[in-house]
């Protein structure tokens, strides 16, 4: 599908979406309604699901992720993997924060972060690189899900960036993801006691 074409169903699904849907999986994932407003979440009546757009490096809509009321995730036909990319991050980037998946990006957003989210814990790499390169932030920190798959995925990115820009890679304690430790009332100013660096 062409770049258009998914920006213009991402705008569909951005107008059929209401408050009190964005208030429903606010409550489902435990993040705050600005967060997912941030990420421009739609909705998708076809598939009775929340829509989020996927994009290149540099800002444009790509693909389009679902996800169902049951928690289940998909692609539109023809979407291309990208990044979950906020609006409003800070023009200045001091230090910017990548975890894996949407509702993780929303979940530090949430907790007043600049965060990006990547589609999966090896995903777009090269995506990834295009969008530090046109924001030069002075840092970058990877969130890791806490197991084998999204460790190794977040130490092998980070190898790439740091050749670039000074770069770390943290894993919650006792916590699966930055999501969980949210849902489990973890607080900002506890978060620094609740991750070990890998």
């Amino acid at each position: 599908m062409r770049p258009a074409l998914v920006a213009k169903l991402h705008s569909t699904y951005q107008a059929e979406i209401d408050s009190t849907d964005v208030e429903w999986l606010a409550g489902d994932l435990g993040v705050s309604c600005e967060s997912l407003r941030r990420l421009e979440v739609g909705w998708c009546r076809e598939f009775d699901a929340h829509s989020f757009p996927m994009r290149a490096g540099s800002g444009e809509v790509i693909g389009l992720r679902l996800r169902n009321l049951e928690g289940g995730k998909f692609a539109v036909t023809g979407s291309r993997s990208g990044l979950f990319l906020p609006t409003f991050l800070s023009p200045s980037l001091s230090t910017l924060y990548v975890v894996e998946g949407e509702s993780d990006c929303a979940s530090l957003l949430t907790y007043g972060f600049n965060a990006i989210g990547r589609p999966s814990c090896r995903g777009c790499l090269h995506r990834l690189m295009t969008f530090i390169h046109r924001c030069r932030p002075v840092r970058v920190v990877f969130i890791a899900d806490a197991d084998r798959p999204g460790v190794e995925g977040a130490t092998e990115a980070a190898s790439r960036v740091k050749r670039y820009v000074p770069t770390d890679v943290y894993q919650p304690v006792d916590f699966k993801d930055i999501r969980e430790m949210l849902r489990a009332g973890v607080t900002r100013h506890k978060l620094n006691r609740s991750f070990i660096r890998v």
